[in-house]
């Protein structure tokens, strides 16, 4: 009888403790005028919650035992044959909905997990539970699952593994008690305030960060960044849960670095560098010259000048479909699919060059375009028809271009690159880079490029074809250089071949290459400063020995160095520049 009488009392313990509370809070608000009210309060706090919990835990224990009791029960009567067993009755829990609020989804999952996820419902039900006891974004995250039995787990993990992130708990903590307003100066530490904060620091030791102290210091850097340089940070490191702060600082670092250099005063006359001066010093001093210029039947390219630097043009909005995605009108899609009529009626009304496409006259067209049907120059092979071509003659041949004419059986290219002598005062630096080339059966080999904007065809040596052993094809080229001069008297066949960078085996890119024997001596043609090398070690580089003078197997022309050059990030200008491609930074310019 006197067991049952504390039972009862026991229940109402906790009304009992929190006016006792209440009490404490009021007497914490006199303590400004009192102070000696300090001690004595706290020793009555100690003391009370102390009997409060001795008497709840003798209750708990009467509990259990009487539960064990009745259990005992049910199983006898099972075995006797009567099939029921006695359940004791308990009130029904209720699963409160989760909206998507963090610090509420692990009570959410503990609970969801022990009423229906480990219950013998059909995965259809459980599918039909988990949505109807979500709402907000945690909501629209499941509903991107269909609604099918065998898609439950899945979207089970999916919201799992959403809101048990470990950075992005222990952030929202710490974001939590960054946020808590501090107190006035003529105000004491409230309860409220001292629980807010100690469950809050206990929060964030629960998830597991590694170093604490370390992820704080992270943390608070973080915040002062911009949303892009933020994001940049985090794609680096988006395999790690925890960054370091060593990982941020060195980050920061490389950042300030290329800062640097992005505004680094340009020192020098620039004009000792022009086209023309650059022909001086190579007459005078004995420069290496190999050009090329390609005008098969695959392919029409347009004549362009050997300059060892690129700068990306300013990209105008499409004629025809008014995209700024960086293609020309020979590549859009929408012009594409007009019939020849239609193009050429598109092309007069622009009143555009029939040949290059761009705002002037055919006549006044500087390009050697010709179309690859007709092998005129009058007009572009979008544009070709056959009864518009018959009894039309050539279009006169512009000034600054050689009048010869190449056979029908055999392409004319042209190829350059400058590489002056060693006793030079400057040194013209061809870009190189190291790639991964696949051979016939799949498997990688490792070449050196060079990236020469001044050639427009793409060349491999016949060292390197061996070795890749692919298919070849008939190619009949005439390779020449400067005034016409045979460079290679014969093409031994071309190859389709695949590159990737060394770096990043997903940044792929195919090529054809025409076959000669030997493309350029060795590049750079003498050994230059280790500073220099030291001055870009901070980048991802694509020749990491690009200071060492090598051999060559592979030439990138024109439309293969444009395809390979990113846009983003900015190239870094000095001498020489820094140029990001898909096989990493490349180095190249004037030294």
């Amino acid at each position: 009888r006197n067991l049952n009488i504390f039972l009862v009392r026991v229940e109402n313990l906790p009304a009992l403790f929190t006016e006792f509370n209440n009490v404490l809070d009021v007497l914490e608000e006199l303590q400004a005028s009192h102070p000696e009210l300090l001690s004595d309060s706290e020793k009555y706090a100690h003391d009370f919650e102390d009997l409060y919990f001795s008497i709840l835990a003798v209750a708990k224990e009467h509990t259990r035992k009487e539960e064990s009791i009745i259990a005992n029960q049910s199983i006898a009567s099972g075995a006797n044959g009567s099939g029921e067993q006695v359940k004791p009755k308990l009130p029904h829990i209720s699963l409160i909905k989760f909206d998507g609020t963090i610090e509420n989804f692990s009570s959410f999952l503990s609970l969801f997990n022990a009423l229906v996820h480990t219950s013998t419902l059909s995965d259809i039900e459980k599918f039909s539970y988990l949505l109807s006891y979500l709402e907000g974004s945690a909501l629209q995250l499941v509903k991107t699952v269909d609604f099918q039995a065998e898609n439950y787990q899945t979207a089970y993990d999916l919201l799992v593994n959403r809101y048990t992130n470990k950075r992005v708990i222990a952030n929202f903590y710490l974001n939590k008690l960054l946020s808590l307003q501090p107190l006035k100066s003529d105000t004491t530490v409230s309860r409220q305030l001292s629980d807010s904060i100690l469950t809050t620091v206990a929060c964030i030791k629960s998830v597991g960060v590694p170093d604490l102290s370390d992820f704080m210091l992270l943390h608070l850097s973080l915040r002062l960044l911009d949303n892009k340089t933020r994001k940049a940070f985090e794609d680096t490191h988006s395999g790690n849960d925890f960054p370091t702060f060593r990982q941020f600082s060195d980050y920061l670092l490389n950042q300030s670095r290329i800062s640097d250099l992005l505004h680094a005063p340009v020192t020098g006359n620039p004009s000792t560098f022009s086209t023309s001066n650059t022909n001086k010093t190579s007459s005078k001093q004995g420069t290496k010259v190999l050009l090329a210029n390609k005008s098969s039947s695959d392919d029409s390219f347009s004549t362009s000048s050997s300059s060892t630097a690129y700068s990306p043009a300013k990209v105008s909005p499409c004629l025809c479909c008014s995209k700024t995605n960086h293609h020309k009108l020979s590549r859009c899609e929408r012009f594409l699919a007009m019939s020849v009529p239609e193009r050429k009626s598109f092309i007069q009304e622009k009143r555009l060059c029939y040949a290059c496409f761009a705002k002037h006259p055919v006549a006044q067209c500087k390009s050697t375009f010709s179309c690859r049907i007709c092998r005129r120059r009058s007009h572009n092979y979008l544009i070709h028809q056959d009864h518009a071509s018959e009894g039309s003659s050539p279009s006169p041949v512009p000034s600054g271009t050689s009048s010869q004419t190449p056979s029908a059986n055999q392409d004319t290219v042209s190829l350059a690159n400058v590489c002056p002598k060693p006793s030079s005062s400057y040194v013209a630096l061809l870009g190189t880079a190291t790639a991964t080339i696949y051979d016939v059966t799949g498997k990688p080999h490792l070449c050196r490029l060079v990236f020469d904007s001044g050639s427009q065809a793409n060349f491999c040596t016949a060292a390197l074809a061996e070795r890749l052993a692919l298919p070849r094809r008939k190619c009949s080229l005439k390779i020449s250089g400067v005034g016409q001069t045979t460079v290679h008297p014969k093409v031994r066949g071309s190859i389709s071949c695949k590159l990737a960078s060394r770096h990043n085996p997903n940044s792929v890119m195919y090529l054809d290459a025409s076959i000669i024997p030997q493309i350029t001596s060795d590049l750079p043609t003498s050994p230059l400063s280790q500073q220099l090398l030291s001055k870009f070690s901070f980048l991802t580089l694509a020749d990491p020995d690009f200071v060492k003078p090598g051999p060559v197997d592979l030439l990138l022309g024109i439309q293969a160095v444009l395809d390979a050059t990113l846009e983003n990030p900015a190239p870094i200008k000095g001498f020489p520049c820094a140029v990001p491609t898909l096989f990493g930074y490349v180095i190249m310019g004037s030294v």
